[in-house]
């Protein structure tokens, strides 16, 4: 799976191009898989806003809606049935993270630069 790297100068021009090309991306197809593109988020706040920007483009309902919650993340890489706890599945999502980050050549965050 690609991973598409998108920089903004502020959190919100961030938040309004990876929804603008996560919305452009999958256009008017419905599902329920297939998709070309998608779209992880942490807050149901984020969710729902992008639902929104979705019906405001005119765009169809989905089927298996190509969104999904960071905290569904490690069942994505098979961490589920591991017998761990919240906090060593963020470790080992954080681990992995910074692993791909690195062969992509994006630098690891530090206490002093933020993530």
């Amino acid at each position: 799976m690609p991973l598409q790297l998108i920089r903004s100068a502020s959190i919100d021009g961030l938040w309004n191009e990876c929804v603008t090309h996560f919305l452009d991306e999958v256009g008017g197809d419905v599902g329920p898989s297939g998709y070309e593109t998608h779209l992880w988020v942490v807050h149901r706040a984020q969710r729902d806003r992008v639902y929104n920007l979705a019906a405001r483009r005119g765009m169809p309902g989905w089927f298996k809606p190509p969104v999904s919650f960071f905290s569904q993340l490690r069942y994505a890489f098979g961490i589920s049935e591991r017998p761990i706890g919240i906090f060593t599945g963020r470790l080992l999502v954080a681990r992995l993270a910074t692993a791909s980050a690195r062969r992509h050549g994006i630098a690891a965050a530090t206490r002093e630069a933020g993530p």
